[in-house]
């Protein structure tokens, strides 16, 4: 820290390793068909990506292609965590972070936008995403006595 407040800030050259960072910026969609043809539960990924997506298009709160992707590496990433099974039995706990650090941070408004996206999303979540159904209705409750709701209280 003291040389960065010593010196001029834009002469520091990156630390560390700059290709990882780069890799994932050019990373392509044709790289997507690596993630399909290994992940054992890519069209239950895919049915759910497409839910939330359809689910938070009418309120405006649709995510694109950035987000997709990163939830798909980071599925791909821990499904080879968990020794890449052929029957993933414990997916839905690591879409359930996904969808509340991912998509649900998108949502915020007042009550006569989100008070029916906020209910289907939390029934969708019922009993396969504990932490996502949670943060749901601590969001409902805030536009219940607020009128308003965000991701963040």
């Amino acid at each position: 820290p003291g040389k960065y407040l010593e010196g001029n800030p834009h002469d520091q050259g990156l630390a560390g390793d700059a290709e990882f960072l780069e890799n994932i910026m050019e990373y392509t969609p044709e790289q997507l068909e690596v993630l399909k043809d290994e992940l054992p539960i890519w069209d239950e990924l895919v049915e759910e990506l497409d839910f939330f997506h359809e689910t938070l298009r009418a309120p405006g709160f649709d995510f694109g292609f950035r987000v997709t992707l990163e939830i798909l590496r980071f599925m791909h990433a821990a499904w080879i965590y968990e020794k890449k099974p052929g029957r993933w039995e414990n997916w839905e706990r690591y879409m359930d972070a996904q969808i509340k650090q991912k998509i649900l941070p998108k949502i915020h408004g007042p009550k006569r936008l989100l008070r029916d996206t906020l209910e289907e999303l939390r029934e969708h979540c019922r009993d396969r995403f504990p932490e996502s159904k949670k943060k749901l209705e601590e969001m409902q409750n805030t536009l219940k006595t607020q009128r308003y709701a965000s991701f963040i209280r």
